[in-house]
């Protein structure tokens, strides 16, 4: 079934991608509210956006073939279950994050059953590293890969696979944390050394590494002062508590949880910890680190024997600076007595530590995209998706006043909005002329009385409007700030900050043959957006179906604010003459009640200077 508004799915298995559907969803609603809807798999960081899980991720943060072979049948299993929820619900979109193997499968089972639903993967597998292969797979299986990694399109693209690179959001993610408050709250002294310890979010991880780890900290604080810190991930919080409890008694460790990881880098000297995403934020902290990883046996000597490893590191950051940046243990190396002369050597060198601290911090540049990361890709996503059409209506709706044109009679109150006639001037007010001929009254609006106001004319309570009859020639801009001049230009505007002390009008022969007509706004603004060929984006020609038949329609009429009609360039005086920056004000569109019409059924726009106030401009074209 298909939801009222557009329904995105996101489906993450583990904490790393939990976070990242986090920020996704954060960014798309900050961008289209409460115009679209989302549903999916996966922790609590997005439970905490208000997307619950509709599958337990519990199990699914798995890593190496044989890992993948014991828990086959639970991911067998949760693939059915999610594949079922999507072909119940119908998303426009599906948004499948990292996690290789579990997300390759619920993309085969959505595009087996209902290829109309689009497919887009979020992180790709790392074919520059390993298995260059998966990027054909990947290529037959989604409809769009958005990759954290700016090289990661040379790889993807000649296999058909469309990429957008939208920046790592684990760069935006970490902000400069409290390092003196944390020592503070925990009881370490300002000048005493600190390790920061973090075991990794993945149970498997925690078992492999874990005694390379502990093994570390007893050498270390068996062997000079320390305290350690070590950061809990919340989801594998009870697996380490026996290790945790050790670290709190027989090595002074304290001990946090994620909450306070920002401080904890801050205050940290250097960092031991699991290869994964946290290095990557390490780096970003600036925090020197040395990182450690360990497969299973049989996992690692396939790798090894087959040559499927082909990158010359395992961290992100170290790729990035094409050097060993992070001192990396793997597999055989990740030892406690290798492990503890690295950290010593670090803890020994303030030098160093300080030159890793700007290099670190430079190769993170290099992974950072333009602007922020998951802003990046809920835009692109929005794009892609149905979720297009709200994401433009809320980035490019603008409000606007709507005029009523009514009777062919006129109010008692000469200061009240009429359209073919001015009747309120300051007393002695010189009447427009063009070509020494009186300029014809177009309208007077009242727009104090309108229920929304530009900010440009938040100054003004009425506007008055004033053509030549050769209407054609009117166009171009034009100072009013001296009106005992005639103007330069077939038109004219006469603005009032204040409505004391008009009289009426006392006018020339002009030779109108408009028909003088009451008129009023609307009692409420409302929206008013572009045509949705003029959206921006490259993806939206993939949606131009969607978007003729679900774009709202530029509002024609008299209107205050919103978007000019016909007039769709920003007129011409928005680009020739930038330096007085002109916004639209009002649009003045052609009126059958009283006789007017802009050639064939055409609209004018009339813009003000922001720069210069007193400058006024006016386009109009035909429909």
């Amino acid at each position: 079934m298909r939801e009222d508004k557009p329904l995105v799915y996101v489906v993450a298995a583990e904490r790393s991608g939990d976070l990242l559907g986090a920020g996704l969803i954060r960014a798309m609603r900050a961008k289209c509210g409460s115009d679209i809807a989302f549903r999916g798999m996966g922790g609590e960081a997005m439970a905490e956006e208000g997307v619950p899980t509709t599958v337990s991720i519990d199990g699914l943060s798995i890593l190496g073939f044989f890992d993948g072979l014991k828990a086959y049948g639970r991911i067998k299993e949760r693939v059915a279950e999610v594949v079922a929820d999507i072909l119940i619900h119908k998303p426009q979109a599906v948004v499948l994050i990292d996690s290789w193997g579990f997300m390759l499968r619920v993309a085969q089972g959505v595009r087996a059953q209902d290829p109309s639903i689009k497919l887009i993967k979020y992180v790709g597998p790392q074919v520059f590293a390993t298995r260059p292969g998966r990027a054909k797979t990947l290529a037959g299986a989604v409809d769009h890969l958005m990759t954290i990694l700016s090289f990661d399109a040379r790889y993807y693209e000649p296999h058909g696979l469309p990429v957008t690179f939208v920046g790592n959001p684990t760069l935006d993610r970490i902000e400069p944390g409290d390092g003196a408050g944390f020592r503070s709250r925990h009881g370490i002294a300002s000048d005493a050394q600190t390790l920061l310890v973090l075991f990794g979010s993945r149970k498997s991880e925690i078992d492999r590494v874990g005694p390379a780890f502990m093994d570390t900290l007893k050498r270390l604080t068996a062997a000079r002062e320390l305290t350690p810190i070590i950061v809990v991930a919340g989801a594998v919080k009870a697996h380490l508590s026996p290790r945790l409890d050790q670290a709190r008694q027989e090595f002074g460790a304290v001990i946090v949880e994620e909450e306070e990881k920002t401080d904890a880098f801050a205050a940290a000297d250097i960092a031991l910890a699991c290869s994964g995403t946290v290095v990557t934020e390490l780096a970003t902290a600036g925090v020197p680190t040395v990182t450690a990883y360990k497969l299973g046996w049989l996992t690692w000597a396939i790798i090894r024997a087959f040559g499927v490893m082909k990158a010359p590191f395992i961290s992100l950051v170290n790729i990035a600076a094409n050097e060993m940046l992070v001192p990396e243990f793997v597999q055989t190396r990740c030892r406690g007595d290798l492990l503890a002369v690295e950290v010593s050597a670090l803890l020994d060198d303030p030098k160093r530590r300080e030159r890793l601290h700007t290099e670190l911090a430079a190769a993170t540049d290099k992974l950072r995209g333009e602007g922020d990361a998951s802003e990046n890709a809920a835009q692109r996503v929005c794009e892609l998706s149905g979720a297009a059409v709200a994401y433009w209506r809320r980035s490019l709706g603008r409000r606007a006043s709507f005029l009523e044109v009514k009777e062919p009679s006129l109010p008692s109150d000469i200061t009240a909005s009429v359209f073919g006639d001015v009747r309120a001037e300051i007393p002695g007010e010189i009447w427009p002329s063009f070509k020494g001929k009186p300029l014809r009254p177009l309208c007077q609006l009242n727009v104090a009385q309108a229920p929304f106001r530009p900010k440009i004319i938040s100054d003004l309570s009425m506007i008055s409007v004033f053509i030549a009859e050769e209407f054609w020639e009117a166009g171009g801009y034009l100072d009013i700030e001296d009106a005992t001049r005639p103007p330069n230009a077939a038109f004219y505007v006469r603005v009032y900050r204040s409505l004391d002390g008009l009289v009426p009008v006392h006018a020339p022969e002009h030779g109108s043959v408009l028909s003088p007509h009451t008129a009023s706004w609307m009692s409420a603004a409302g929206l008013d957006y572009p045509s949705h060929d003029l959206l921006p984006g490259p993806a939206l020609t993939d949606l131009e179906d969607v978007m003729e038949r679900s774009w709202p329609s530029t509002r024609e009429g008299v209107k205050l604010g919103g978007w000019p009609y016909c007039v769709q360039s920003e007129p011409f005086w928005k680009r020739e003459h930038l330096d007085k920056r002109f916004e639209h004000v009002l649009q003045i569109d052609s009126e059958e009640k009283s006789g007017w019409m802009w050639g064939d059924m055409g609209c004018a726009s009339l813009a003000r200077s922001s720069t210069q106030p007193n400058y006024w401009a006016l386009d109009w074209q035909c429909h």
